[in-house]
C-alpha cells in the first residue's frame, strides 16, 4: 500500500506544516511573507484540495508522453492542486517562485504531484501552480504552500488507498461515504467518454474541502462545470483493470489512450 514517504528532511518541516494546518480558535489569521502583516478572517477563507486518478484523467484528457513510447502512469491518486479561496479583500503574495526553496520536499512532490498532462518540467509546472493559486491572499510562502498540499494528501491517503484496493467502491455514494476521509465527503468528478453504446463514465478526480480553520468539511459542487458520477456509477471491466493499478502502462495513439 503506497504511503507518503516521511523522510528526515520532511521531518524537519513538521513544525512548519503544523503551523500551516493547526486548528486555531482565533478570529483572524496573521501571516507575514512580504514584510507586512496580513489579517485574514477564517470565516471567509476556504480551501479546495483535488487529487486525480491518472488512469481516468488520461482517458478524459490528452496526457503527454515521450514520442514513440508508452505512457507510464502512477498507480495511485496524485495531487491536482490546492486552491485557496477568500471571500473578501486581500493582497496576493509578491514572493517570487524559486525552485530551490522546494529542495527539502522535492522527492515527495515529484512522486505525489507529478505533471502527467504536459511536457512541462516539474520546476516550471510547480511554478505555474504557485503563480495561479499559491500567491492567493499572501497566506503561504512558496515552501509552505507545497508542504500544505503534501500534508493534506497524507490526511486523506488512507481513504485513497482503500479506493485503489477495493473495487466494490464503485459508486459516487460509496466513495463519498468512506469513513477513512475523516468522516467527510469529497466531491466525485467523472466525465463521459465515447459515443452511443460505447459511451462510458470515468472517474477523473476527487475534491476535498476545508474551512478557514483547516478542518475538512463536506465538499459539494462549486460550479456548473462540476458533474457527479452517474448514479449508480459502475466501472467498466477494462477500466477496472487500470483503475486498480493492475497495469503499469497504456499504449497511446495520437496522444490519447488507446
Amino acid at each position: 500500500m503506497m504511503k507518503l514517504i516521511i523522510t528526515p528532511t520532511l521531518l524537519l518541516l513538521l513544525p512548519l506544516i503544523a503551523f500551516i494546518f493547526t486548528i486555531t480558535e482565533a478570529s483572524t489569521i496573521e501571516h507575514n511573507n512580504t514584510g507586512s502583516v496580513l489579517t485574514i478572517d477564517p470565516a471567509k477563507l476556504s480551501f479546495k484540495f483535488a487529487v486525480s486518478w491518472p488512469q481516468g484523467f488520461c482517458k478524459i484528457n490528452t496526457c503527454w508522453h515521450p514520442p514513440g513510447k508508452p505512457l507510464v502512469l502512477p498507480k495511485f491518486f496524485t495531487i491536482h492542486g490546492l486552491w485557496p479561496k477568500y471571500n473578501g479583500q486581500c493582497t496576493d503574495s509578491h514572493q517570487k517562485y524559486d525552485f530551490k526553496l522546494l529542495h527539502r520536499i522535492y522527492g515527495n512532490l515529484k512522486t505525489y504531484w507529478p505533471n502527467i498532462k504536459s511536457s512541462l518540467r516539474p520546476e516550471k509546472f510547480w511554478g505555474d501552480e504557485w503563480k495561479k493559486h499559491g500567491i492567493t491572499c499572501d497566506i503561504f510562502g512558496v515552501e509552505e504552500y507545497f508542504a500544505a498540499a503534501l500534508d493534506l494528501y497524507q490526511r486523506v491517503q488512507t481513504g485513497l488507498n482503500q479506493l485503489k484496493d477495493q473495487p466494490w467502491k464503485n459508486t459516487a455514494d460509496s466513495i463519498r461515504n468512506l469513513n477513512a476521509f475523516q468522516g467527510k465527503k469529497p466531491f466525485v468528478l467523472c466525465k463521459e467518454v465515447g459515443v452511443g453504446a460505447g459511451k462510458k463514465n470515468y472517474l477523473e478526480e476527487l475534491r476535498f474541502c476545508a474551512n478557514g480553520y483547516k478542518q475538512l468539511i463536506n465538499c459539494e459542487p462549486q460550479s456548473l462545470q462540476d458533474q457527479y458520477c452517474s448514479e449508480p456509477f459502475k466501472y467498466s471491466g477494462a477500466f477496472l483493470e487500470s483503475s486498480l493499478g493492475m497495469v503499469d502502462q497504456e499504449e497511446f495513439v495520437g496522444g490519447v489512450v488507446a
